[in-house]
């Protein structure tokens, strides 16, 4: 078995909110040298780009897009985070994915 370098995903209900995503967590990630990338509607990334990329935020049509390819390339380790609303407050829930 080859190591995989993890991802996170973050999945966001529609595009605009993925773009503000992007926006807003690329800044505070950047001090730490994370990269955040979009992959949504149309858009593709090369596998160079996903593999510098630490998080992808997509949409869920989108991700199920790109997971049923068959692309041959073996594992896949994910961290997958959803943003979960409550009493006002950002909360997130994280599911590990082997």
């Amino acid at each position: 078995m080859r190591d995989v370098a993890p991802h996170c995903i973050i999945s966001a209900p529609m595009k605009a909110l993925a773009s503000e995503i992007v926006r807003k967590l690329g800044k505070r990630l950047q001090w730490l040298s994370i990269k955040v990338r979009e992959l949504t509607g149309d858009m593709q990334m090369t596998k160079a780009e996903i593999a510098e990329t630490q998080v992808i935020v997509t949409t869920p049509e989108k991700w199920d897009v790109v997971t049923r390819k068959p692309t041959g390339e073996g594992e896949l380790a994910t961290v997958c985070l959803e943003n979960v609303k409550a009493a006002g407050a950002d909360r997130w829930l994280i599911h590990s994915v082997r």
